[in-house]
């Protein structure tokens, strides 16, 4: 059902940027999309979080549903990743945008595993949730698993992701291995970002260093759990993967 054009008008959303790129974490990775960062997070992983830039909430972000709408339509992807920040924050405004869409569009929620929403969670194509490891201070609600079901002909689809950075975040993981197991969805085990600096800091120093520490995390991250992959519920579900838009580019902005 679409949605009032003069409603999408009325309602609007802080957005931080908005791009086209790959894919460069989960199980769509290498896929073209297009990618809306939305202003505002309800957790603020201080010390990890490589897109602290997405945190503030400033007035000049604001932008329509409709002028969302008509960038997307301009963009010439179909695939459309709603990021942040949180989007699930502005769950109502997103449910109107995804509603506005044709069906060729397939939308890709990226949350922090923190808000429960079935009909937000019900327009995606995908909802990939990021539950937060003892290093970025926790702050998801794991509970939100046993809501979520496999996808099937009229189900959203969903992975989790874990973010890894120590031994403890890899302890965390093998208990979230065993509510996704249960379900049936796929376990994204990512290795951490060791250089999420600014965007001022890399351009003085480079992004090198960015690539080639990412890598060494990567490669750490893969002997590590296959050292513990007994411990594992369903190893088979499991992905273990890095973040490749930091090997192709280091944390510049708008990859």
């Amino acid at each position: 059902m679409l949605e009032n054009k003069e409603l999408r008008r009325k309602l609007k959303i802080p957005v931080v940027e908005m791009f086209s790129a790959i894919q460069g974490e989960g199980t769509t990775m290498g896929q073209p999309q297009f990618f809306i960062r939305v202003a505002g997070c309800n957790l603020r992983c201080l010390g990890n979080c490589d897109t602290q830039y997405s945190w503030d909430i400033k007035e000049d972000y604001y932008i329509t549903i409709e002028e969302i709408r008509k960038t997307i339509e301009d963009s010439g992807i179909k695939n459309i990743c709603l990021t942040g920040g949180e989007p699930a924050l502005y769950a109502k405004e997103l449910i109107v945008l995804m509603h506005s869409l044709p069906e060729a569009y397939k939308l890709i929620l990226q949350t922090n595993g923190t808000i429960y929403d079935g009909e937000l969670f019900n327009s995606c194509f995908l909802v990939a949730m990021d539950m937060k490891s003892p290093s970025f201070g926790g702050g998801s609600d794991s509970s939100i698993i046993e809501k979520l079901s496999a996808g099937g002909s009229f189900d959203p689809l969903y992975e989790i992701k874990v973010v890894i950075l120590t031994d403890a975040d890899i302890d965390f993981a093998i208990e979230i291995s065993k509510l996704t197991a249960r379900r049936n969805i796929p376990l994204v085990l990512q290795s951490g970002n060791p250089t999420c600096k600014t965007v001022d800091y890399n351009i003085r120093h480079g992004y090198k260093k960015d690539r080639n520490n990412s890598l060494n995390a990567y490669k750490e991250l893969v002997k590590k759990v296959f050292d513990r992959k007994m411990e594992f519920m369903n190893f088979s579900l499991i992905r273990i993967l890095p973040q490749m838009h930091v090997l192709m580019y280091g944390n510049e902005r708008g990859r």
